[in-house]
C-alpha cells in the first residue's frame, strides 16, 4: 500500500513549482484571484523577498503541494492513505475531498495571517535525544513553559515556547547530550499553548465553511490516527496549539501495511524523517493503535500467535504487497524526484541517448546521458534536446575521467555547470579531481546544490568519494576565486558524492572486485565516513551492473538503496548505437566478453570489457598495446610485423594512418608527437581503437569484426533470461520495458523468498508474475 505525504512550512524554496504553473493554469488563476497577487511570481522569482514570511509561505506551499499532487496522480493514480506535516495536512484533506481547492486556499491564507501576527515566541530543533529525554530535560531544568511542538523522528523533535526560555534551554540540552540544538527563524511559538488566541479566531473562521467527510484515509497530526466524520473543524483548530505527532502517524501507517511513502511537494524533508522512523523498532502497540489496525487487517492476521506477530509485521506484510516502487530507498527516490530506485547509467559516446533519457524520465526513472568521448558542443545540444522532452523531470549527465587531458575535463564540467546540470554521474575516476570539487562546491553558499553519483569498483576510490573534498583542492579553488570561502566551508561538511554505486562495469577500472564483496564494504565505509565527518545525511549506496531480476533482488537484499543498469541498455530501441552492433549484442552470452585496451587510456594500460563474439577487436587491440609496450617507435618495428599490421589490422599503410591522424591534430600537438616517436606510435595505434568505436556507432558493414562494442556479462544474462519472451529481440525492447521487467521480477523474487522462509500460514498467497512475456512486461 502507498501513502502520500505533504510537507509543511520550512520546505519552501525559491523556484519551487517550476513547470507546474503553466501546466495547471486554471488553478493558478483561482489562486491569484483569492490571494490578490501572482503565486507563480512569488514562488519562482520572489521579487519582494516574501516567500519566507509565514503569511506568504503557507499559501505558496499549499498551492505548490496541490499542483504537485495533480501531476503525481496523473502518473501514479490515487494512494491508499494521505497525511501532511502541519500545513501539509490541508493538502491531504484536499485530496480526500474534505474541501475544494479554493476553500482550502482561503483557510490556509487565514491560518498564515493569524500565525504571522503572533509574536514573542520561539522554536528550536533538538537532534540526538528521544522524546522521553527531551521531556525529562525540560522537567529537570524547570522549563515548564516550553512545549514539544513536533515529534518529527525518534531522535529529532522541535520545542516551542517564549523566546527567552528557548534561548536559555540550549545549555540544558547540550549537557543532556543533544547532538544539535538549532533555534528556528520563526515569529512565534507555533504548535504550542501560546497559539491559543490564534486558535480561537481561527475556530470562528472555520465555522463559516462546510467540511465534508473524507473520501480517503487521512491521518491527523493531532491524534496520529485517521480522521473520523465530523471531526475536521475541531482537529484543524486544535492543530494550531497541538503537537505534530509525525512519528506516531508514520508508525501507524507502517502497522497498516504501508510499504511505500511518497513525499509530494518541494524538497524531501519528510522522506528523510520517514527513513529514520522506519529504521527504529515499532513500539509496543497500545489498545488505540490495535483498534486502528483491526479496521483494515484481516482477522487471520491478528490471530497469528504473539511470538510471531513481529515477524509478520516486519517481513510478511511487505511480501504480500511488495511492488517495484517499494524497492530500494525512498530517500533516493525523493532526492531525485523519481518513482523507482533504478538508474539507467551512462554509456560512452551518447549511446545512452537523449531519446533513452527522455523515455526513462517520463516514466519515473533516473537516467544519465553519456557525455564521455563526445565534443562539448554535442553534449550541450543533447542536454537542450533532453530538456525539451522531459520538462522539469530529473535527469543527469555521465562523464568519464580524463586522465591525460584534465583541461578537457575542466572544459566539460564548465559547460555542464553553465547548462544548469544538477546531477552528474562519474565513472573511471582514480580519485577526486579539481573539476569535480569545483562542480560540487561552487554556489553552495548561495544555496546551489549539485549532486554527484559516483560509480566505482575499487575500495580506495569508494572511500575517496565518501569523504569531503580534499582540503588542498578547496583551498586552491578559494585562492583562485573559483569558489567562495563560504562554498568551501559548506563543502567541508559534505561528502564528495550523494550516491556511491559499486559497479564492475564502471569504466576502465572495471576489472577489480565483485559486487557481492564490494557492496557490504561500501555500506560499512559509508557509515564510518558519516560518523567520522558528522554528515547531516549519509550518502546512499547502490549496486551497478544489473541485468536480471535476480541480480536486482540480490542487490536490494544485500542492502543496496538503488540499482543501476549499464550495458543492458545498449541493446534497446533508444540506444544510439548501430543496428548492426545491437544485432551482435542481442546474441551474446555471459561468456562472450573480453578485456581490451581503452581508447582513452591506451598509454596507461587501461582496459574495458568489450564484445568478443563475432568480433576480433579485442585481440587486435591487445596486439597493438603489446607492441607499444615493447617498442620505442614505429620505425623500430621489424618489416614482417609492420606488414602484418598494415594487411590484417589497418588495411592500409601505417604512413597513411599517420597522415590521417596528423590532420586531426593541433599544430602544437603534431610537433610534440614528431619529437616523441613512442607517443607518435601510440597515436597511430590508438586510431584503430577510435575507429572501432566509430564503426560500431555507424554500423560500418565492411569492418564488423573491428567493432569496439562495450559489453558485460550482465547483458548476456539478460539475453538468457529474456529468451522465448517478448523481450528476446532488441527491436522489441525499450529501456523502460527492460527496467520494468527487472524491477517487477525482483519484487516477485523477494516476495517468493519470504514465503519460502516463513511458515505457509503466516503468508497469504500472492500470484507470481511470469517472466517477461505477455502482460508481464512492465507497461508504465
Amino acid at each position: 500500500m502507498r501513502a502520500v505525504l505533504f510537507p509543511g512550512q520550512g520546505s519552501q524554496k525559491k523556484r519551487m513549482g517550476f513547470g507546474l504553473f503553466d501546466r495547471f493554469g486554471d488553478y493558478v488563476e483561482k489562486a491569484d484571484r483569492i490571494l490578490g497577487y501572482s503565486i507563480a511570481e512569488l514562488c519562482l522569482d520572489d521579487p519582494e523577498h516574501q516567500l519566507h514570511r509565514t503569511q506568504y509561505t503557507q499559501p505558496a506551499l499549499y498551492v505548490v503541494n496541490a499542483l504537485s499532487y495533480l501531476q503525481y496522480e496523473q502518473e501514479n493514480g490515487p494512494p491508499d492513505f494521505v497525511a501532511g506535516h502541519s500545513l501539509g495536512e490541508y493538502n491531504a484533506l484536499l485530496v480526500a475531498s474534505v474541501f475544494d481547492f479554493e476553500t482550502g486556499l482561503r483557510l490556509v491564507k487565514k491560518r498564515g495571517e493569524l500565525m504571522a501576527t503572533a509574536q514573542g515566541g520561539g522554536m528550536a530543533a533538538v537532534v540526538g535525544l528521544s522524546l522521553e529525554q527531551i521531556r525529562e530535560t525540560l522537567a529537570r531544568e524547570g522549563h515548564a513553559d516550553i512545549d514539544v511542538a513536533n515529534f518529527n523522528a525518534p531522535d529529532q523533535n522541535v520545542i516551542s515556547g517564549p523566546r527567552d526560555s528557548i534561548e536559555r534551554a540550549k545549555k540544558a540540552f547540550a549537557e543532556a547530550g543533544a547532538n544539535l540544538y538549532v533555534e528556528l527563524k520563526v515569529s512565534s511559538a507555533f504548535h504550542s499553548r501560546y497559539m491559543a488566541p490564534a486558535r480561537r479566531e481561527f475556530e470562528a473562521f472555520l465555522a463559516g465553511f462546510e467540511l465534508k467527510p473524507p473520501r480517503m484515509a487521512v491521518i491527523s497530526n493531532v491524534e496520529a490516527r485517521e480522521y473520523s466524520d465530523g471531526r475536521a473543524h475541531a482537529l484543524l483548530a486544535e492543530q494550531l496549539t497541538g503537537s505534530v505527532r509525525f512519528v506516531e502517524s508514520i508508525q501507524g501507517l507502517l502497522r497498516r501495511g504501508v510499504t511505500s511513502f511518497h513525499e509530494v511537494g518541494p524538497g524531501n524533508v519528510l522522506q528523510r524523517l520517514v527513513d529514520k522512523i522506519k529504521k527504529a523498532p515499532l513500539p509496543a502497540e497500545t489498545p488505540a493503535r490495535r483498534d486502528v489496525v483491526a479496521q483494515t487487517v484481516e482477522p487471520a492476521r491478528l490471530a497469528v500467535e504473539p511470538a510471531r506477530r513481529e515477524v509478520v509485521a516486519h517481513a510478511v506484510e511487505p511480501a504480500r504487497v511488495i511492488g517495484s516502487e517499494a524497492l530500494g530507498s525512498p530517500w533516493f527516490r525523493s532526492a531525485y524526484d523519481v518513482r523507482y530506485a533504478y538508474v539507467a547509467g551512462s554509456l560512452d559516446a551518447g549511446v545512452t541517448s537523449p531519446a533513452l533519457v527522455q523515455a526513462m524520465a517520463a516514466k519515473g526513472f533516473l537516467a544519465f546521458f553519456g557525455a564521455a568521448s563526445l565534443p562539448v558542443d554535442r553534449v550541450i545540444d543533447a542536454i537542450a534536446a533532453i530538456r525539451r522532452g522531459v520538462g522539469n523531470r530529473t535527469f543527469g549527465v555521465g562523464i568519464a575521467h580524463e586522465t591525460s587531458h584534465p583541461e578537457e575535463e575542466e572544459a566539460l564540467v564548465d559547460a555542464l555547470m553553465g547548462a544548469g546540470v544538477t546531477a552528474l554521474e562519474v565513472r573511471g575516476f582514480i580519485g577526486v579531481t579539481r573539476a569535480l570539487v569545483r562542480y560540487r562546491a561552487h554556489g553552495l553558499g548561495r544555496g546551489v546544490r549539485r549532486r554527484i553519483l559516483a560509480r566505482a569498483s575499487r575500495p580506495e576510490i569508494i572511500e575517496a568519494f565518501l569523504a569531503p573534498a580534499p582540503e588542498s583542492l578547496l583551498a586552491k579553488l578559494v585562492q583562485e576565486g573559483a569558489i567562495s570561502s563560504q562554498d568551501a566551508a559548506i563543502a567541508r561538511t559534505l561528502p564528495m558524492c550523494d550516491d556511491i554505486c559499486v559497479d564492475i562495469e564502471s569504466g576502465w577500472l572495471a576489472d577489480y572486485g565483485t559486487p557481492e564483496v564490494l557492496l557490504p564494504l561500501a555500506l560499512a565505509f559509508r557509515d564510518i565516513a558519516a560518523a567520522t565527518h558528522g554528515y547531516a545525511q549519509k550518502p546512499r549506496v547502490g549496486m551497478g551492473g544489473i541485468g536480471t531480476p535476480v541480480a536486482a533482488a540480490s542487490a536490494f537484499l544485500l542492502g543496496a538503496e538503488f540499482v543501476l543498469s549499464g550495458v543492458v541498455n545498449a541493446a534497446t530501441v533508444e540506444a544510439a548505437t548501430s543496428n548492426a552492433a545491437k544485432d551482435l549484442l542481442e546474441r551474446m552470452g555471459v561468456q562472450d566478453t573480453d578485456f581490451a585496451p581503452c581508447p582513452d587510456r591506451f598509454e596507461l594500460g587501461g582496459k574495458i570489457r568489450v564484445l568478443k563474439r563475432g568480433a576480433m577487436f579485442a585481440a587486435r587491440a591487445t596486439k597493438l598495446y603489446e607492441l607499444y609496450r615493447h617498442h620505442e617507435s614505429i620505425e623500430s618495428l621489424d618489416e614482417r610485423t609492420r606488414r602484418q599490421l598494415e594487411e590484417r589490422i589497418f588495411h592500409r599503410s601505417l604512413d597513411d594512418v599517420w597522415n590521417d591522424v596528423e590532420r586531426r591534430l593541433e599544430p602544437a600537438e603534431r610537433a610534440r608527437l614528431e619529437r616523441q616517436p613512442r607517443q607518435k606510435m601510440a597515436a597511430i595505434f590508438r586510431s584503430y581503437l577510435l575507429d572501432g568505436r566509430r564503426r560500431a556507432l555507424e554500423g560500418d558493414p565492411n569492418h564488423v569484426v573491428d567493432y569496439l562494442i562495450p559489453a558485460a556479462p550482465s547483458l548476456g544474462a539478460f539475453n538468457e533470461w529474456a529468451r522465448g519472451t517478448k523481450l528476446e529481440r532488441w527491436r522489441d525492447r525499450t529501456a523502460v520495458q527492460v527496467a520494468g521487467a527487472i524491477l517487477d521480477g525482483a519484487a516477485d523474487f523477494i516476495a517468493t523468498r519470504f514465503r519460502i522462509m516463513l511458515p505457509a500460514d503466516a503468508v497469504a498467497a500472492k500470484p507470481a508474475r511470469a517472466r517477461a512475456n505477455g502482460s508481464v512486461v512492465h507497461e508504465m
